[in-house]
């Protein structure tokens, strides 16, 4: 009994090293980046460990490929096994889609832990594809080698794309600076791409906003994009798109929401190619400026309201009948150039530090507000 249980697990043993062993292994050892100069792949052929016993000799081995997608150049015998072989291998690919690597010796065998051989060859699809190699026939060693093929483990062929940043692609506004007179709520922005990726590849600017505005594509305006989609998020907006042109035009149409006038709104805007094979990165970017001007309302007739008056470089404001909480004082274009909170009694306000012209003067009396224009 003891020696059958002893027979059963030689036999075990020798039936999972066999598993284990005797493997071939199609692997894949370069993923190809098809943005730069050499577009290249590399293929090896393993066994595992060879020993000096398994009397390994000469092998034939056919490994299935696309075409379309590899072409096959060279094979490679340094680092591998069939450098110690007298008849160096040899790479046949007359049958289509089929690459036939064989090499060998006349007596001496070859052992190690090294792949058999390597082959490598150009890249001709293009990124995000993989070309899964095939196996059409079994492999074929010398009589005597002792391993038995029994595992075939293939891999693939992959290839990305390393995009580079490229500062003249990108986003910019015609106008880097927009005025807001004190009567609109809207304003325009012309956005002009340049040296982006045509041919319809799929492309997305962003454009965010310092203040929440509401904003849309304009209908008139539009050259080189097409299959618009827009989406907006608070101070964000998004313009996804086909580019048919590599230098994109149009016009986005802002408005100031209602109850709400900021003094300025710093528009920022940059554009990202989504072209899975794009090797050019846009990196040029662009910002607009957006001055506001305060809401200017008609000045009133109803004294109780306030009152401006003029002496030298002192205004005296006055409420007559409301506590009198700001002054603030901006230019014609929307700039706030002072602004102060006014206490009980105190009612001047100096603009000895301002140059002759013309100025917009907004009084907070109490709930209500007044804007006299002024000239100094």
């Amino acid at each position: 009994m003891k020696y059958l249980l002893l027979v059963v697990l030689a036999v075990l043993t020798a039936a999972s090293t066999l598993a284990a062993e005797d493997t071939l292994y199609i692997r894949s050892y370069q993923t190809v980046d098809v943005c730069s100069s050499e577009r290249r792949w590399l293929l090896a052929v393993d066994l595992g460990r060879i020993l000096p016993s398994d009397s390994l000799v000469s092998f034939d081995i056919t490994i299935g490929y696309d075409r379309t997608k590899l072409r096959p150049t060279d094979v490679l015998k340094e680092g591998t096994l069939s450098a110690g072989m007298s008849y160096a291998p040899f790479l046949n690919t007359v049958v289509p889609n089929e690459m036939r690597i064989a090499g060998g010796n006349i007596i001496k065998t070859v052992s190690g832990i090294e792949p058999l051989v390597a082959v490598t060859g150009d890249y001709l699809g293009t990124c995000g594809e993989i070309d899964t190699l095939g196996y059409p026939w079994p492999a074929t060693f010398n009589s005597e080698f002792k391993k038995r093929i029994t595992v075939i483990r293939r891999d693939s062929v992959k290839a990305t794309a390393t995009a580079k940043s490229n500062i003249q692609a990108g986003v910019s506004a015609v106008v880097s600076v927009v005025e807001v007179g004190n009567t609109e709520d809207k304003f325009e922005v012309a956005v002009r791409g340049a040296q982006l990726a045509s041919d319809s590849v799929p492309h997305r600017f962003t454009f965010i906003s310092s203040h929440p505005l509401l904003v849309n594509v304009s209908d008139r305006g539009l050259k080189g994009i097409g299959n618009i989609e827009t989406q907006a998020n608070g101070t964000d907006f998004e313009v996804t798109c086909r580019v048919v042109d590599a230098n994109p035009e149009f016009i986005l149409q802002y408005q100031l929401p209602s109850g709400t006038r900021p003094d300025s709104v710093v528009i920022t805007m940059r554009s990202e190619d989504r072209s899975e094979c794009s090797c050019s990165k846009p990196a040029k970017r662009d910002t607009v400026f957006v001055t506001i001007s305060p809401t200017v309302s008609v000045p009133s007739t109803d004294e109780r309201i306030e009152i401006v008056q003029i002496h030298n470089d002192v205004f005296v404001v006055q409420c007559d009948h409301e506590e009198m909480k700001t002054v603030q004082v901006y230019s014609t274009y929307g700039q706030l150039l002072q602004s102060a909170v006014h206490a009980a009694g105190d009612n001047s306000v100096s603009t000895s530090n301002l140059a002759n012209g013309s100025y917009f003067i907004r009084t907070i009396c109490g709930n209500r507000q007044h804007v006299n224009l002024i000239l100094k």
